[in-house]
Order: structure tokens, then C-alpha cells, then sequence
């Protein structure tokens, strides 16, 4: 049964290994973070000149989560092997393996509450330049909001801080 397995294993294996050397999966951003996709559309409603996007920044999160599993499920397989059936996985490999799990659930989570208010941002923006004849000052603090009835002059409009 073990056999079995490990040959099922080895196939999905050479798979994947012949999808990569074919070029059919891209491993350019495995270890990294999306950039920040709000900021050229921020640009782009403030009318200034688009800039290339920013290149992706390096996840600690990932790295842990991806070197953790490796780690255990190669130990595990070299366990399996030597006793010639499935061993019971000890549970401070488990409690490794939630932690960094959690931690990893943990980065996204932050990472979409912080894409969540850029969004809000650059789409408060946009609804401010629609409007015919007035500009807008924005700053980089994603709390940034404008407000209207602050305006002193018909053709400018203020941005003010929540």
C-alpha cells in the first residue's frame, strides 16, 4: 500500500517538474507579495503620469510556511520509508505546521484590510474628479477623505482628515 502511494506521489511529482521545465507554471512570485494594484489606479484618477507598477515585495510568511512544510513532509517521507509504512506524525511538527499556517492566514488578513482602505481611497478620488471644475489635494494616508462643504473657492476643493 505504501508503495502505491509513493508512486502516486512520484507521478504528481514528474508532473509537476514537466510543467515547470515546459514553462506551464510560474514560479516568479511564489515567495512574494502582490504590489500594491490600488496605486495606479490612484494615479491614473488623479490624471498624473503612470508609473510602471511596483515590483512585489518579499514574504516572510510565505517563505516559513513553504520552507515548515517541506521540512516536515520530507522528514515524514524519509520516516515512511525506513519503517516500511506510515508513521504517526508527532505533534510538535503538527503545532509547527498550525503556526505557520496561522501565521501566513494571519499576513493575508492584514494585507487585504490594508488593500481594502487604498481601494476605498483611490475610488473617493475618482468620484472627486468626475465633478466639473474643481480639483483635489490628496495625501498618502489611505484615511484621507475630501469634503465638500469645506470650500472656500467654487473651483477648489480641500482634502481633510477623519
Amino acid at each position: 500500500m505504501a508503495i502505491t502511494i509513493m508512486v502516486l506521489i512520484a507521478g504528481f511529482a514528474i508532473k509537476i517538474l514537466w510543467d515547470l521545465f515546459k514553462g506551464k507554471i510560474d514560479l516568479a512570485y511564489l515567495l512574494s507579495e502582490p504590489a500594491d494594484p490600488h496605486a495606479q489606479m490612484t494615479a491614473q484618477a488623479l490624471g498624473q503620469k503612470p508609473e510602471p507598477p511596483e515590483k512585489p515585495k518579499a514574504s516572510m510568511a510565505r517563505l516559513q510556511l513553504l520552507i515548515f512544510t517541506f521540512v516536515i513532509a520530507g522528514i515524514y517521507l524519509v520516516l515512511c520509508l525506513e519503517s516500511g509504512s506510515f508513521v504517526e506524525i508527532p505533534e510538535h511538527a503538527l503545532w509547527l505546521l498550525g503556526i505557520s499556517g496561522g501565521t501566513y492566514a494571519a499576513s493575508k488578513t492584514i494585507k487585504a484590510a490594508g488593500d481594502s482602505k487604498s481601494a476605498d481611497a483611490a475610488i473617493e478620488v475618482s468620484k472627486n474628479i468626475g465633478t466639473t471644475g474643481t480639483t483635489t489635494t490628496v495625501t498618502s494616508n489611505p484615511n484621507t477623505t475630501t469634503n465638500p462643504s469645506t470650500t472656500t473657492d467654487p473651483n477648489t476643493t480641500t482634502g481633510t482628515q477623519d
